[in-house]
Parts: C-alpha cells; structure tokens; sequence
C-alpha cells in the first residue's frame, strides 16, 4: 500500500473502506490501517476458505504471469515484472463480475486508454545517450520489454544488463525464445570462405567441360551411322 499515490489511495477509502486478507505477517500494517482509517479484516487460522475471492485471484494472477513467462520465454529471473504486468492487463480487462466492465474502469470513472499496451518480453530498440557516443557508434541498443513506467516503458538491455525506460517495438520477435535465437545465429554466421566457392565453381566447370566432351564425341558416332546408313541405301 506504501506505493500507492495520495489520489488512488482517497479514491480507495472513499470505495473500500475495508481490507481483507488471511493472517500472513506481509499484511501486518495496523499503524498504517489506523493513520489511513481504513479497517483491517483476517480470516481464521488455516482457513483460506473464507478468504476464496483472494485465493481465486491469486490463482488468476498467477495463471496469467505464467503464461506470459512461457509465451516470451523469458527467464524466471524477471518473475517480478511479468506479475506487474499481468496485474496491469487484468485491471484493465473487461469482467462481467462487473458489469462487462474493467477494473480501472470502476475505480475512476473513466475509460482506460490501450494504445500504449505492447507485448511482455518482445524486442524493442532504446535510443542511445548523445553524450556517451561518437559518430560510428550504434544509433539504438537492442532490448527486452518488461513493462510500463508513468511516461515509458521499462526495457531490459541485452548488452549491458541493465534497466532503462522507453523503447520502439517489434512485437512479433521475442529475443528469449528458442527460434528466433536459431534465426540468429543462421544470420550472424560467416560466409564460406572464397577457397570453398572457388572450389565449388571449379567442380562445375570441370563437369559441364566432360560433358562438352561427352556431347562431341556421342555427334561424331551419330556422323558415322548416319554416313552408313546412306551407304547402304545406295546399294
């Protein structure tokens, strides 16, 4: 609750004056409760029963991190922001829990805005620094989208591994995943040396020159046959 701003958390007690959970030590905030007037409800012990709706979400926000982990094939190590960005799709998704309605929706009053959505872990470019780089420098860096920031977007950067905001998209390439890796390294190989090619046009020259031989020598039999044949039609 720390992170929330003064705005969405008035719009939270002015709705949900109320929080329950189960009895995990994470939830343990009463100064917080009581400076926010906002009232704390627990389920029983070893009981997550009672505490179903919090449960089934749970599993929800799961089941979405997973696939979006399975789907990009990124490693398990940014688990973190596929969960950010699975709780920002969700929040965003129509329910009919609520009225065919998103989340966000119910919260402000007001229709979210999709244009910025782009696919978890795809490819993107981030621009690099003017200062840190000289004219034959690369233009971009290649990156990994994570997830959203208030004016960008949260990118992982291959090369230096670290994290940085804002990016241009390809969102129908995936670095992580196992085929385009295949793709690139059938890209990144060298060409045959010249030796090989000079090799190779050299065998098919010496073949098509044994077949010049060859078509010689079956037209001088032809010659023969036929200057025969003409002999036995004059006799």
């Amino acid at each position: 609750m720390g992170h929330l701003s003064d705005n969405r958390l008035n719009i939270l007690k002015q709705k949900h004056p109320y929080i329950c959970s189960d009895n995990g030590a994470e939830f343990n905030m009463k100064k917080f409760y009581d400076a926010e007037g906002i009232v704390h409800q627990t389920s029983c012990v070893e009981t997550p029963e009672q505490n179903g709706v919090v449960e089934r979400k749970h599993q929800h926000l799961m089941n979405v991190t997973g696939a979006l982990l399975f789907r990009s094939s990124i490693p398990v190590q940014f688990w973190s922001f596929a969960v950010l960005h699975a709780a920002y799709l969700i929040n965003r998704t129509l329910t009919p829990f609520l009225k065919n309605s998103s989340p966000f929706e119910m919260l402000y009053n007001k229709n979210c805005d999709l244009s910025h959505i782009r696919v978890f872990g795809c490819l993107c470019y981030n621009s690099t620094l003017i200062a840190n780089r000289n004219e034959l420098d690369p233009r971009a860096d290649i990156d990994v989208f994570l997830g959203f920031k208030l004016k960008g977007y949260v990118v992982y950067k291959l090369k230096t591994h670290a994290i940085t905001v804002s990016g241009v998209f390809y969102e129908d390439v995936f670095p992580y995943s196992k085929q385009h890796n295949e793709t690139s390294n059938q890209v990144q190989n060298s060409p045959p040396p010249i030796s090989q090619i000079y090799q190779e046009e050299l065998n098919e020259y010496n073949s098509d020159d044994n077949n010049i031989v060859d078509t010689n020598s079956r037209d001088e039999d032809d010659t023969s046959n036929i200057a025969s044949t003409n002999n036995k039609l004059v006799i």
